[in-house]
């Protein structure tokens, strides 16, 4: 199963969203301004990888190590709060992507 669906950006719905994505084929889940800004999480069996994007490929950032369902939400809620505080909750480093 995969969820692709858009829904808009609800902070009561997260907890609920990252247990739901471990049950698809796809298990990311997109908090997006724009296409090209955006935080997201993919699930894996051994925790949570945060990536972010900044408006271009060329900033593209992942986490350096997986973290917990926990701390997946909380960064995504001070995302979604405008608090540039969730940038230092987790070490990431740039991606190259082409």
């Amino acid at each position: 199963p995969v969820l692709k669906r858009t829904i808009k950006a609800d902070k009561t719905k997260l907890a609920d969203l990252l247990k739901m994505i471990k049950k698809t084929d796809d298990p990311f889940l997109i908090v997006s301004e724009s296409e090209m800004t955006y935080i997201q999480v993919f699930w894996t069996t051994k925790g949570y990888i945060i990536e972010y994007q900044e408006g271009s490929i060329k900033k593209h950032f992942e986490s350096v190590k997986k973290v917990t369902m926990t701390e997946a939400r909380k960064s995504i809620e001070l995302y979604m709060d405008g608090d540039k505080s969730w940038k230092d909750r987790v070490e990431y480093i740039k991606m190259k992507i082409q």
